[in-house]
């Protein structure tokens, strides 16, 4: 588990999705689909779990996607153009929908790194 995550973050496609958020930027359909390949590559345990119970290409797909990838809700919110709280309220559904518990971001982001 240890070294798929340090060879997500030597990765130049990780390091360029983290790039264009970190300069504000929304996601375009090509950064979507490294971000979507990234947790397929890298944690495909966990993908399989996400295509499993969330539907695919949605907000919510998308947000479980990003918090695995380890980034946080300001930056999640910046790559969908939506607030950080918007991203909050809908992980909240998700942690929900997923595990039966209440959380945020935050709790739904360690739920999901938890997955490889």
């Amino acid at each position: 588990p240890r070294k798929a995550e340090n060879d997500l973050k030597i990765s130049s496609n990780y390091q360029f999705i983290k790039t264009t958020v970190s300069h504000g930027q929304k996601f375009t359909e090509k950064e979507w689909d490294i971000a979507e390949n990234l947790v397929n590559e890298y944690f495909p345990e966990c993908y399989d779990f996400l295509v499993s119970k969330v539907e695919v290409c949605t907000l919510k797909f998308k947000i479980c996607l990003l918090l695995r990838l380890h980034f946080i809700s300001k930056e999640v919110g910046c790559a969908l153009g939506y607030t950080p709280a918007y991203v909050t309220k809908l992980s909240t559904e998700v942690f929900q929908e997923l595990y039966g518990k209440i959380g945020g971001s935050k709790e739904l982001g360690i739920e999901l790194r938890k997955i490889y």
